[in-house]
């Protein structure tokens, strides 16, 4: 949650900084909307890192081999829907 935290604020303020290219969204409005999703993201990302290797051992898989694939593409995919469903929800697009 402290990592989301900092990395919001870096992102946050450079979105706000640099604004949309398009003009079409507030600079305000998008900095909210991607911090807040990287927020979300990083702490998803670190729980979903932390659950899969449990649940491979659980499973009685060797997680130190099969955790890598699966944290990777889980998080890629999750951190798009969270990216877009908070632009969605936050800016109205």
């Amino acid at each position: 949650l402290v990592m989301g935290i900092g990395f919001a604020l870096v992102l946050g303020a450079y979105t706000w900084l640099t604004g949309d290219a398009t003009g079409s969204v507030e600079p305000l409005s998008l900095a909210a909307a991607v911090s807040t999703s990287i927020v979300v993201t990083v702490t998803v990302a670190a729980s979903f890192g932390m659950m899969v290797p449990f649940t491979f051992h659980r499973a009685g898989i060797d997680p130190a081999i099969a955790t890598g694939p699966f944290v990777t593409t889980g998080i890629d995919v999750v951190a798009i829907l969270i990216y877009f469903a908070t632009c969605l929800t936050m800016l109205g697009l």
